[in-house]
């Protein structure tokens, strides 16, 4: 089934509305609790602790000061490329750009899933990371053009099946040491489930009832 990308930019308040949510979610799991004072605006990225930093990035995301937001996540980033929840959070901050920005979405969301990559990359046994990237594919197959959506549907569906098939699902705690994430399992059940539906709304002619 095919419609024109008009179809999706008349429909995108409705489906912006749903991924905002998602976004919010997903900033729950990203975003420490952290009381800053007014020093820390004045901080460079590089001298930030991981909660200053995701605090920062949240408030310029609130503010829809996104090239901000990625200059400070980037920064941090090339510091430390093995940091995978700073690149989750710079797909977070493309995935908020674009449910905002219609003209250049297709744009925004392929950068928002090349970080969700990169998070996985860096990290490949942090579970939590991958459940972040399908959300991220979720979201931007949410956001797509009706033709475009399937390849990432079928993305965040191979991900959360990853997680909803894993014997024991793992997560990554502040001394980068392994620990056990129950959770993330049935989060890729339920993902997983999600994502079947929207596969077949779309019609994407390899899934079926």
């Amino acid at each position: 089934m095919n419609t024109s990308a008009s179809d999706s930019v008349h429909h995108g308040d409705k489906r912006g509305a749903a991924v905002r949510i998602m976004v919010n979610q997903i900033a729950c799991l990203l975003l420490p609790v952290v009381l800053l004072t007014s020093a820390c605006n004045a901080q460079n990225s590089k001298n930030l602790s991981d909660a200053e930093l995701a605090e920062r990035i949240h408030k310029e995301l609130k503010a829809h000061h996104y090239d901000e937001a990625i200059r400070l996540a980037t920064s941090a980033l090339q510091e430390n490329p093995s940091h995978g929840a700073i690149a989750n959070q710079i797909s977070l901050v493309y995935i908020e750009r674009a449910t905002y920005d219609s003209n250049d979405r297709q744009r925004w969301l392929a950068l928002a899933t090349q970080f969700a990559d990169k998070a996985i990359a860096a990290n490949p046994a942090d579970d939590l990371s991958r459940f972040d990237a399908a959300r991220a594919y979720e979201s931007a197959g949410d956001l797509s053009a009706s033709s475009s959506r399937c390849p990432f549907f079928d993305t965040a569906a191979k991900l959360f099946e990853q997680l909803a098939t894993a014997a024991v699902t793992h997560s990554t705690d502040s001394k980068g040491e392994s620990i056990d994430a129950p959770g993330l399992q049935s989060g890729g059940k339920q993902g997983l489930q999600r994502v079947r539906g929207k596969q077949m709304k779309a019609g994407c002619s390899h899934v079926h009832p």
